[in-house]
């Protein structure tokens, strides 16, 4: 099964007690229970809500669900996984860079992703490396 569907945009973590550190945890959509979470590919854990950052480079269903797979997570049906991130991957397109997004979810596709804030207040949205992205040293 092959997807089109990119992007250079994605949910990351979003802590609201210290909304001006960023991490590093890409965040995807995963059921469980029939019911829409957020899940964090580095740390594992579900996040209530995700900041949409730039990550500079074209990042397809298959990165994401080659992701979801490092982290260990038992993997029900391979291809509604595949059609769940599509999905997100799409929906992300409706969202702009610094928006804070959460999921919800919906009869007609399973989920939504419902906008939080514009921007939430004192962050500052950059780009994050993708994972085995060589990472550039700034100094700010």
């Amino acid at each position: 099964m092959k997807f089109k569907v990119t992007t250079q945009k994605l949910l990351v973590t979003f802590d609201s007690k210290n909304p001006s550190q960023l991490t590093d945890d890409f965040l995807v959509v995963v059921l469980e229970s029939a019911q829409p979470k957020l899940l964090g590919v580095r740390t594992k854990k579900i996040a209530t809500s995700g900041l949409m950052i730039y990550v500079g480079q074209e990042i397809t269903v298959n990165d994401l669900f080659k992701e979801l797979v490092d982290t260990g997570r038992k993997i029900e049906s391979v291809e509604q996984t595949l059609r769940v991130l599509e999905n997100y991957i799409q929906k992300l397109q409706e969202f702009r860079i610094g928006n804070l997004l959460n999921v919800e979810a919906d009869e007609a596709s399973g989920f939504k992703l419902v906008k939080l804030a514009d921007s939430p207040p004192t962050t500052n949205v950059n780009k994050l490396p993708w994972p085995n992205r060589p990472s550039r040293t700034t100094d700010e």
